[in-house]
């Protein structure tokens, strides 16, 4: 999904590249069985395959942000809990409501890729490359930040689940625009 517009007041917060963040990735309460040195690893091994697929297409890595990935970690979350890989949480709201409530409330664009089933970055990476529409999100030169997430939840149906939020800051334009895809994987195969 991919929302152009200005929406709300206040500041984005980057918070720098993945080797910058360091310890700052905040880590979803539903990510049981990883360590935080696990979890960052996985997440910020997504973030480093994501810029090389930028960087092999002329585009300028995306910098790691806090607020967005606040707002990843709670959509997977809420995806564990319902079991449904779709950008509507269980509230009904899109990807601009939930960045807004994390802080992130001062945009041009907003995008967000979800995938379930994946258990490991390089594939769901892949996945998202291999379909137009989650490509078109990764490989945006618009977007300048990302928040990527992962939680897993054994008892869930899709026990895996991803969520890349991509934004960038406001530059005044008013136009809003939006797409929305979605990828979860079953043995392997991917589905819509």
């Amino acid at each position: 999904m991919v929302w152009k517009g200005l929406l709300g007041l206040g500041i984005a917060l980057t918070m720098g590249s993945a080797q910058a963040a360091g310890s700052d990735l905040n880590l979803p309460l539903s990510a049981a069985g990883y360590t935080p040195e696990t979890y960052s690893k996985i997440v910020y091994r997504a973030l480093d395959l994501t810029n090389e697929a930028r960087i092999l297409h002329g585009l300028p890595p995306l910098l790691w942000n806090a607020s967005l990935s606040q707002a990843a970690a709670w959509k997977a979350q809420d995806m564990a809990f319902t079991g449904a890989v779709e950008h509507l949480d269980q509230f009904g709201r899109r990807v601009d409501a939930r960045a807004i409530q994390f802080g992130y409330d001062q945009f041009e664009w907003l995008g967000e890729n979800l995938a379930g089933g994946f258990r490991d970055p390089e594939r769901v990476v892949q996945a998202w490359l291999n379909s137009p529409k989650h490509r078109d999100n990764l490989l945006r030169p618009e977007f300048q930040e990302v928040g990527i997430a992962l939680v897993h939840d054994p008892h869930s149906p899709h026990q895996y689940y991803w969520v890349q939020v991509f934004g960038s800051e406001d530059h005044p334009s008013g136009i809003m625009e939006w797409t929305e895809g979605y990828h979860y994987a079953n043995d392997g195969e991917l589905e819509w």
